[in-house]
């Protein structure tokens, strides 16, 4: 078992079950305490690398969403998986998992970020711990939602809506098989904008690590989720409390940035912008700790580089 694998424990929430991870700091002068919360199609595994970056800035705590990663969805106790359930999971992580006399920056990707959101919303308490917010390729509204390819947005309109429903998912579960995925990714390759341009052996690496996303997360909790953030949920008339820091796409190929940022410095009263160069809405070469903090613009890096927690956590010790 190595020191990553060594560092997750059992999580449960509502009687679902899951996991969660606590990693130490790397230095004595990384400070800062991240809750990472992931988006979707994602996996603890998958979010390694950018646990190992932050730890170069301070401890770091992540937790499967329900429905994702493995996790029993929220269908399992009969709750639809809207953004005020995971804002409700979000609250009991941090209240029940991590240390309660650390000051926090909760990290969100993408639809993590959404969730962050709704628990600060909902939770104004927890405002009280947070030193700030990280918006990683963030949005708020279906309003910023805008695929460049008007057949791409049409099919995911068509997969979420099917998928959302229990016999879709079914459907969805039955034939989505990984030698599927992965040949769909395969034929379709000229046409993602995502790895279009990705050598032969790079794109059919790329196809296998997003088969088995598709398989280990709940079908029906993705339809549902991505149904929501594409056609109906709106954050953008929250008002919060703590600093934000977007890290976001100005060639963002499924969110319109601009609008993004101007949403996020009327919902927050300090919101500092600085741009990822990418052609997408996230990086693909996410393999490494290097490769992250490669990506990480100077800003954000001399951002994390400070901290109101006056000492570092640099041995953690789990029950």
């Amino acid at each position: 078992m190595n020191s990553f694998e060594a560092g997750l424990r059992p999580y449960e929430f509502l009687g679902l079950k899951g996991r969660y991870g606590h990693w130490a700091a790397n230095n004595t002068d990384a400070k800062r305490t991240f809750v990472l919360i992931l988006g979707q199609h994602a996996t603890i595994e998958r979010g390694r690398p950018i646990v190992e970056a932050l730890q170069e800035f301070g401890d770091v705590y992540i937790a499967d969403n329900p429905g994702f990663g493995g996790m029993e969805s929220s269908y399992k106790v009969g709750r639809y998986p809207d953004l005020t359930f995971f804002g409700e999971h979000v609250r009991h992580f941090i209240e029940n998992y991590t240390d309660q006399n650390r000051k926090l920056t909760i990290f969100g990707i993408s639809f993590g970020f959404q969730v962050a959101v709704e628990a600060l919303h909902h939770y104004p308490e927890l405002s009280e711990r947070v030193e700030d917010v990280v918006s990683f390729v963030g949005f708020v509204s279906h309003h910023d939602f805008h695929i460049t390819f008007s057949y791409s947005a049409g099919l995911i309109y068509i997969l979420a809506n099917i998928g959302r429903t229990w016999l879709g998912s079914e459907f969805l579960k039955f034939v989505m098989k990984e030698r599927l995925i992965v040949g769909v990714y395969q034929l379709t390759k000229p046409i993602q904008v995502k790895f279009k341009h990705l050598k032969s052996e790079e794109a059919k690496r790329y196809a296998k690590e997003q088969a088995y996303l598709w398989v280990v997360n709940d079908i029906r909790t993705h339809g549902a989720t991505a149904w929501d953030l594409a056609r109906r949920s709106d954050q953008s008339a929250y008002r919060l409390d703590t600093p934000l820091l977007h890290i976001g796409v100005p060639n963002d190929h499924m969110f319109d940035n601009k609008l993004v940022v101007s949403q996020l410095q009327e919902m927050f009263p300090v919101t500092v912008s600085v741009d990822l160069q990418l052609e997408n809405h996230a990086p693909l070469d996410v393999d490494t700790a290097d490769s992250i903090l490669g990506l990480l613009p100077e800003e954000a890096k001399a951002m994390f580089a400070k901290s109101h927690n006056q000492v570092a956590i640099t041995r953690v010790v789990l029950e």
